[in-house]
């Protein structure tokens, strides 16, 4: 939740250290001849105190939003967590972030008071366990 006029060293490394078990991030691209460019991404870390629990962030291009672009990816990341065995999702946005409020709400997060900092607040959602599909010819 800050802005920089160029990104710092230690968090350029701090994002592309994805490593798909505690770290993942989705990418939502288009492709316009041969330009790709990148129009919303979602990620989540898994908190280290509690491997169940992981906070999670969502940004979408201006242009972009609007779309069902941040439903999208929240529903996409929300599965992942779920098959990782993550079973909370956590996130701290501004109060004033109302695009942010809204997609969480709407997606069943519950938002509170941020009581360590007044202008956040704080989303939070309990995820089902994934049940591994079974093929009915299986059983």
């Amino acid at each position: 939740m800050a802005a920089f006029s160029e990104l710092p060293d230690a968090v350029a490394q701090r994002l592309s250290k994805i490593d798909y078990s505690s770290h993942l991030a989705l990418l939502a691209e288009i492709f316009e001849g041969r330009q790709e460019t990148m129009i919303g991404e979602a990620r989540y870390v898994i908190e280290e105190r509690d491997p169940t629990s992981c906070e999670f962030a969502i940004a979408v291009a201006d242009d972009w939003q609007g779309c069902g672009i941040g439903n999208a990816l929240l529903a996409r990341l929300e599965r992942e967590a779920a098959a990782s065995g993550i079973r909370r999702m956590l996130a701290d946005t501004l109060y004033d972030n109302k695009p942010m409020r809204v997609l969480a709400v709407r997606n069943g997060y519950a938002v509170t008071i941020n009581h360590e900092d007044a202008r956040l607040v704080r989303l939070e959602k309990k995820l089902r366990p994934a049940w591994p599909t079974v093929h009915p010819l299986a059983a």
